[in-house]
């Protein structure tokens, strides 16, 4: 009870969004090169891969890429980002607030799961690792090999653990 004043400061879920937004064929989707793909907004990529589940197939992921192929795009990127930030916090607020929201979330994350190529998972952090090094040096940040301390405490500065630190990558399916 002591808190019961604090709830009017909670963020308002937003209602599930009755008219989602219009979705062209999946052909088109799948027709797409990752870095068209990677330019839809959030709120578009999540349905596309709903209905994938759906049709059995697997959904698909936004690549790393390589940077300098998508330099170009850069300005795509940043003009989406606010609306997926939205988009990410009301879905959130959603879960985070109504249980049996987030019990079905977990049942399509464990769906998306189970659809996924694992040994795509390799390749991702492979290709993560260049994007960030030629990002690093595009941006002027010199010796980011020389200095890695620095630039480890920054990563963890802006990730902190959500979990335990053990070397696993955490399972949110149970």
């Amino acid at each position: 009870l002591a808190y019961t004043p604090l709830l009017k400061l909670m963020p308002k879920p937003k209602k599930v969004q009755e008219d989602k937004e219009d979705m062209q064929d999946l052909s088109v989707y799948e027709n797409m090169s990752d870095l068209e793909w990677s330019q839809l907004p959030m709120s578009v990529t999540d349905q596309v891969n709903a209905k994938q589940l759906e049709a059995g197939k697997e959904p698909r992921l936004v690549p790393w890429g390589d940077y300098s192929e998508e330099l170009s795009a850069m300005t795509g990127l940043r003009s989406n980002i606010c609306d997926d930030f939205k988009y990410l916090r009301d879905g959130f607020t959603v879960m985070l607030s109504n249980r049996e929201a987030m019990l079905q979330e977990q049942q399509s994350f464990q769906k998306f799961e189970a659809h996924i190529n694992k040994s795509d998972r390799e390749k991702a952090q492979a290709q993560m690792g260049a994007w960030m090094a030629r990002y690093l040096d595009d941006a002027g940040y010199p010796h980011w090999e020389k200095n890695s301390k620095i630039y480890k405490m920054l990563l963890l500065a802006a990730f902190p653990p959500i979990n335990d630190l053990n070397g696993q990558k955490a399972d949110y399916t149970s």
